[in-house]
């Protein structure tokens, strides 16, 4: 990271630490591993969220999505918890995937709301320009597609 000038922030699974490397090398940086549990929605929310702020021009923000494994039981929780949140487009769609669990925008959403005017958190790509970019009028979008679809 160092190369191209990056500051990183990664939010990945607490299981994971237990990899040698990744515990020494990640818990050098300011980055959050997260326990995964039914009632730990808004903690981890807020600790994202938290992780975004100040990001600038030259951090990278990563978001591993590690999540439970599917089962039809998990599956309608999740989807009667993005209803709950009043995120009906995106239950509907939820509903659609048969086979995996539909998405926790909570995360993402937090990061973006927490990122400071002019500055945007995104994972570095190809020619070191962010992946993942907001553009005016993506604001309200719950999702990678709801913010292509919104793009000006």
């Amino acid at each position: 990271m160092n190369w191209f000038n990056r500051e990183p922030r990664i939010v990945l699974k607490e299981a994971l630490q237990w990899d040698p490397a990744i515990d020494v090398l990640l818990n050098r940086l300011p980055n959050r591993f997260i326990a995964p549990g039914p009632d730990t929605g808004d903690r981890v929310v807020r600790q994202v969220g938290h992780l975004a702020t100040g990001l600038d021009d030259d951090d990278a923000f990563v978001i591993f999505p590690e999540g439970g494994n599917f089962t039809p039981r998990r599956r309608l929780r999740a989807i009667a918890r993005l209803r709950a949140r009043g995120l009906e487009r995106m239950a509907l769609r939820a509903e659609r995937m048969r086979h995996v669990l539909a998405p926790q925008p909570g995360g993402v959403l937090a990061a973006l709301s927490s990122r400071r005017a002019g500055t945007y958190p995104a994972a570095p790509a190809a020619g070191h320009r962010p992946a993942a970019r907001p553009r005016p009028g993506t604001d309200g979008a719950a999702g990678g597609a709801d913010a292509a679809r919104a793009r000006p």
